[in-house]
């Protein structure tokens, strides 16, 4: 049984080691589950040690509880020949191959979440209802992927399909975009059941709602103002601001 009654949503670090301990070590001080949104690595003004700590606090933050996301970025180094993104290098592939591999061996790296209480579907970019499939592998529905109802097998299929993981044409490729690339222009309407999305990927000047989409946009660490977003026990979104939760700033 989920022994978090709280949830708080960090953006993408790209090797923040400083901001994913604090937010991390904050998100735990409120009796919340510390959600990381994807993207550890590939920052221009962070070193490569920096980025590959920040890869591994992150698992060991799984034994806390926490779960991460796999961010595009992240897919470049676990699979580069199919997503390769900007700010990949061969050098950095083998200097964190051993670190991300970790990751991918244990359950809370994943590639969405979902908090069924609330009806919150956690993913690194947006997630456009174009992409779920009347009936998938073995006849799952729609819901059921929403709510990770699924084994093992299934869900490494779904996940490494096309579909759902390509890059959108919003973001240099074709078609729409799956849950690790999708852009909010390419959704093409809310989720089905009233569901409330929370997502990365595009930066944000500080943690937004777009009531459009019902989606809150939260990538704010690296070139907004570093806010995080808290959701309570009773269904209420918050945006955490920078002085909340950096113990420099108290």
């Amino acid at each position: 049984m989920e022994r978090f009654k709280r949830w708080v949503f960090i953006g993408d670090l790209h090797g923040n080691f400083e901001v994913a301990t604090k937010t991390a070590y904050w998100a735990l001080e409120q009796k919340a589950k510390p959600i990381f949104m994807g993207d550890l690595t590939d920052s221009f003004s962070k070193t490569k040690k920096a980025q590959l700590y920040c890869i591994q606090f992150i698992r060991n933050m799984f034994d806390a509880g926490a779960i991460c996301l796999w961010g595009n970025h992240d897919l470049s180094y676990i699979n580069p020949g199919a997503f390769c993104c900007s700010g990949y290098s061969k050098a950095k592939d083998a200097y964190f191959k051993e670190a991300y591999s970790d990751l991918l061996r244990h359950e809370s790296f994943t590639p969405f979440y979902y908090i069924a209480d609330h009806n919150v579907l956690i993913t690194h970019a947006g997630f456009d209802p174009s992409l779920i499939p009347e009936h998938y592998l073995e006849d799952i529905h729609p819901s059921e992927i929403l709510a990770k109802a699924f084994t093992e097998d299934n869900a490494i299929a779904l996940t490494t399909h096309t579909k759902f993981t390509n890059v959108g044409r919003y973001s240099g490729g074709y078609g729409v975009g799956g849950i690790t690339w999708a852009r909010p222009q390419e959704r093409t309407g809310p989720l089905p059941q009233d569901i409330i999305q929370v997502a990365g990927h595009t930066p944000q000047k500080t943690c937004n709602f777009n009531s459009n989409d019902n989606t809150w946009y939260i990538d704010s660490l690296e070139y907004g103002d570093r806010s995080i977003l808290m959701l309570d026990e009773h269904g209420n979104f918050e945006v955490i601001e920078e002085q909340r939760w950096n113990l420099k700033e108290q």
